[in-house]
C-alpha cells in the first residue's frame, strides 16, 4: 500500500471522527437551543398549572375546563394565555380525583413516543413537568433544526480531511522548525494534529456566533412557538 494511499485514508479517518465528535458535542451542549419546543412546552405547563391553582385559591374548586382562566387571573381579560404547546395544539386538561392533570402529546399529538414525540404533562400533584428535555439522537440528526450543526461538523471534517492531506515535505518547508523533529514523521503528524484543533476551534467559534446573531433581540427565533 503506498503512501499516498495511507495518507488519504487516515485524512478521511480524521475527518469522519471530527464529524462524529462535532455532531455528539452538538446534541449534548445544544440540543435546548436548537430545538427549544419541549423546553417552551414545558413553560407554558408551568403558567398553565399556575393559572389553574390561582383558580382553585381564588374559587374553591378547579375550573371544568380551561375557558375561565385569563392570564394571572387578569380581571380585565387583556391578555389571554395561550394553552398551546410548541406545535400548536392545545393542552389536554382533566380534572381527576386529586385534583388536575396538564398534558401535551408533543410533536406527533398523539400518547406515548419519544423526543419531540414524548409526552410531557404537570398535575396537582407535581410541581414541574415530566417528559425530555431534548429529541432523540435519530430526531436530531434528520432535522432541519440541525443543520448549524451538520455545517459545523462537515466544515471540520473538510478542514481536518484537507490537513491531513498536505504532504510532509510540504509541511517541513512551510514550518522550518519541523525540520529538527524526527524523520518518523511524528513531528509532523503532531503538527497536523495542532492545525485540525485550532482549525475546529476557530470554525466551531465561527459558527456558533453566525447561529447566535439571527437570534439577538429583536431577531428571528428558529422556535416554532406562535406565541
Amino acid at each position: 500500500m503506498s503512501n499516498n494511499l495511507i495518507r488519504c485514508l487516515v485524512a478521511l479517518l480524521a475527518g469522519l471522527i471530527i464529524i462524529v465528535i462535532s455532531l455528539a458535542a452538538a446534541y449534548g451542549a445544544l440540543s435546548d437551543m436548537l430545538f427549544p419546543q419541549l423546553t417552551h412546552t414545558r413553560n407554558t405547563l408551568i403558567g398553565a398549572a399556575y393559572l389553574v391553582d390561582t383558580y382553585k385559591t381564588n374559587n374553591g374548586s378547579y375550573p371544568d375546563d380551561l375557558s375561565p382562566l385569563v392570564y394571572r387571573n387578569d380581571p380585565t381579560n387583556s391578555k389571554q394565555f395561550d394553552f398551546r404547546d410548541a406545535w400548536f395544539n392545545p393542552l389536554i386538561y382533566r380534572v381527576t380525583d386529586t385534583g388536575y392533570e396538564l398534558i401535551s402529546y408533543g410533536a406527533d399529538h398523539s400518547p406515548g413516543g419519544v423526543g419531540l414525540n414524548a409526552d410531557q404533562s404537570i398535575s396537582s400533584t407535581r410541581s414541574l413537568p415530566t417528559g425530555p428535555t431534548k429529541p432523540t439522537a435519530y430526531q436530531f440528526l434528520i432535522s432541519s433544526q440541525s443543520h448549524y450543526a451538520w455545517t459545523i461538523a462537515i466544515i471540520g471534517g473538510v478542514v481536518a480531511f484537507a490537513i491531513c492531506c498536505i504532504p510532509h515535505a510540504f509541511l517541513q518547508r512551510a514550518v522550518p522548525a519541523a525540520n529538527q523533529w524526527p524523520k518518523t514523521t511524528f513531528g509532523c503528524y503532531f503538527l497536523t494534529i495542532a492545525m485540525i484543533t485550532s482549525a475546529s476551534v476557530i470554525i466551531g467559534t465561527l459558527m456558533i456566533v453566525l447561529y447566535y446573531i439571527p437570534n439577538l433581540p429583536g431577531g428571528h427565533v428558529a422556535a416554532p412557538s406562535g406565541h
